[in-house]
């Protein structure tokens, strides 16, 4: 089975949070090294102030599958040269529900509502009436409830080969966004441990 990033196949949950606004620069301070392609983290000591924070979602793949992989080249070089979550489990199983949770907060037992009716076992025939709730994992077991996800954590303040072993999940990252963008904190993402200071954001 080859990996590949065109494809979106990857289960790799990552993360970029892009700095858009550096520490203000005086005649003292040295202006920081933009980050590019080849070094997108470690370029400055400090974390900017965010204007935008990005997730990018790739799926059905755990992160045994992807980290130390030589078929995710390109993913296994950025989790050296920037940092690593390396104990972010999802929410709940399928993928909706997590999603939903990354966005709103909303409770365990308030994410039940966001299930698909389309059981893998039943051969995912749907009554759903958006995209969303046509189950998207009708080919994939609902049996691992805490999957393993790769994540990656991208921004130029982040050290060159940082890892966290703390547990994060999707209040998590929600919640880390929101500390970013200095927002309040929605639901369950209040009580998250963040990612801002394991990853110097």
């Amino acid at each position: 089975m080859k990996i590949r990033l065109a494809a979106g196949a990857l289960g790799a949950l990552t993360i970029a949070l892009l700095s858009l606004a550096g520490p203000s620069s005086q005649a003292a301070v040295p202006v920081p090294k933009a980050p590019s392609a080849s070094h997108p983290c470690g370029t400055q000591a400090k974390p900017g102030t965010y204007k935008h924070v990005i997730w990018i979602w790739f799926e059905n793949h755990s992160s045994s599958v992807i980290i130390g992989s030589s078929q995710a080249p390109y993913f296994n070089t950025l989790a050296k040269a920037c940092g690593l979550a390396a104990n972010f489990h999802n929410v709940t199983h399928p993928s909706l529900p997590n999603y939903i949770a990354a966005t709103s907060g909303l409770s365990y037992s308030g994410l039940h509502n966001f299930l698909p009716d389309c059981s893998p076992r039943a051969g995912c025939h749907t009554s759903a009436k958006s995209i969303f709730g046509q189950g998207e994992h009708c080919a994939t077991s609902t049996s691992d409830v805490s999957c393993h996800v790769a994540t990656l954590v991208i921004s130029p303040s982040t050290k060159k080969g940082a890892r966290s072993g703390t547990l994060f999940n999707h209040y998590s990252l929600l919640g880390t966004a929101e500390q970013l963008l200095h927002l309040s904190r929605l639901g369950q993402a209040a009580s998250a441990p963040t990612m801002t200071r394991a990853f110097n954001l």
